[in-house]
């Protein structure tokens, strides 16, 4: 007879096999570099911070001041800093390791037993394949540069498997450990990106739902997911009012939400240049803005002064100007589900990936679309929570000056229902008949996208360099 131990290595050396092949995979693209390959602007600052909680030579939680960073995505890069000098080995290759084996984590396992346990399904190896192949087609920079949004959208995810864990009726200290980890997961992903947020209250609302037939099991299990994400974010409180005088949970970013607001009128995308709006400039012109100055040798100046009342002034904005706001942000919606590079820091703007953008919008549009086709109501609510949670940060970023990267929970939550849709589809008349209907539709709105996209490289201002009066930027119309 075999031991447990046997029978669980028997069941678990499938998936097992499947995550060391994947992280293999990915580090073999990872370690051609030495470094990593474009690191600038928040990468860089992500990486430099890291050395802060150890500049006084030990470890100072204190050392880390305030600043727009939430500790622990510097906290943990300088561990790894850290870890790689004690071994006498380089810190950007042990942080590929890493990043690899963590990445390889959720797109094999952690994504996996998401679908099977939301949907319940039974997911297949090559759905497996699927999903990581499609991560890398489309995100593979996030494996060598040191950012904030694959971290903080990995840790929702493992949030959202505890929470899709969570037995209606469990009493056990099994269950509320899961629920406090999935608050731990969800307070570091709201940390490392503090518009993730928005995520906890929603999970919360899932945790009392899923339990609602027994109150006193909802009470507990709540309070433990409470509790985690307090614990998760007790760090940063500390650290705010020891500089402070503030105990906000949060990085201090959240300041910077209205200037981004703003700066999203003009600049429909910013990412290796600035893709200007013409509805949107005008629309900051008229109150008084001029956030594009034309200069005599041709170029622009490009600089940003809020009102006093910045919320008043944008609501009324989009009070009395609806038709020009919802162009706006229609088009941030394009530039955020239409990728243009597989690392945002690799700037090329002036030579289009065409291939990518229709591959990364169509991506969408298809996953769209098959949950369109009607699937049963009961993985019809499941796939709204999955939205929901996902989506929430999205919603957000939409006002902002977008950058691909802010939709990536949008894009993840695409290719699961690309990679593991079709053990919920059951084809039939009436579905293949729906599903006729729906084709040319879908098949528009790509068409329109790739539009819009092409007006986006239309607009294309290329940065010159800045100084104290702005942002010096030349008009550089790109053909799509």
């Amino acid at each position: 007879m075999n031991s447990p131990l046997a029978e669980y290595v028997r069941r678990r050396s499938g998936p097992l096999a499947l995550f060391s092949a994947t992280a293999a995979a990915f580090l073999v693209y990872a370690l051609q570099f030495k470094s990593s390959p474009y690191l600038s602007g928040d990468g860089q600052q992500y990486w430099d911070l890291g050395s802060t909680f150890f500049q006084s030579g030990h470890f100072n939680l204190l050392d880390f001041g305030p600043n727009l960073r939430g500790y622990f995505l510097p906290l943990t890069l300088g561990v790894i800093q850290g870890i790689a000098r004690a071994l006498g080995m380089d810190a950007f290759q042990l942080f590929f390791f890493v990043s690899c084996v963590f990445t390889a984590a959720i797109t094999t396992t952690v994504v996996p037993t998401l679908m099977q346990r939301l949907f319940g399904i039974k997911t297949t190896t090559w759905q497996s394949i699927f999903f990581s192949g499609l991560f890398f087609l489309f995100w593979r920079g996030y494996l060598v540069e040191p950012l904030s949004d694959s971290w903080s959208v990995f840790l929702l995810l493992i949030s959202m498997l505890c929470v899709s864990g969570l037995a209606q009726n469990d009493k056990s200290v099994r269950g509320l450990a899961s629920s406090g980890l999935a608050g731990v997961c969800g307070g570091i992903a709201a940390n490392v990106r503090p518009i993730y947020i928005v995520c906890l209250p929603v999970l919360l609302v899932v945790i009392l739902l899923a339990a609602r037939k027994n109150p006193r099991v909802a009470a507990f299990t709540a309070l433990a997911f409470c509790a985690g994400a307090w614990l998760a974010v007790l760090p940063q409180s500390v650290i705010n009012y020891h500089y402070l005088k503030s105990w906000n949970p949060l990085a201090q970013s959240g300041s910077l939400y209205f200037y981004q607001a703003f700066f999203g009128l003009p600049i429909q995308r910013n990412e290796c240049a600035f893709y200007v709006d013409s509805t949107g400039l005008n629309l900051a012109n008229s109150l008084g803005i001029k956030m594009m100055v034309a200069k005599d040798n041709g170029e622009f100046l490009f600089n940003i002064i809020l009102p006093q009342n910045p919320l008043r002034a944008y609501l009324s904005l989009a009070f009395h100007n609806p038709i020009e706001m919802s162009i706006v942000y229609l088009r941030h919606i394009v530039n955020g589900i239409t990728l243009i590079n597989s690392n945002i820091y690799q700037c090329a703007p002036g030579s289009p990936r065409r291939v990518l953008n229709v591959l990364s919008s169509g991506s969408i549009m298809l996953a769209l679309f098959l949950t369109m086709i009607k699937p049963p109501k009961f993985i019809r609510r499941r796939l709204a929570i999955l939205v929901l949670v996902l989506a929430a940060p999205v919603i957000l970023v939409i006002p902002t000056a977008v950058e691909g990267r802010f939709f990536l929970p949008l894009h993840l939550a695409a290719y699961a229902v690309l990679a593991f849709g079709s053990s919920w589809m059951a084809l039939s008349a009436a579905t293949l008949k729906r599903a006729a209907l729906l084709a040319p539709l879908i098949v528009a709105m790509e068409l329109f996208t790739l539009t819009i996209m092409a007006d986006t490289y239309q607009s294309t201002y290329l940065w010159l360099g800045a100084s104290t009066d702005g942002v010096s930027l030349r008009q550089n119309p790109v053909a799509f």
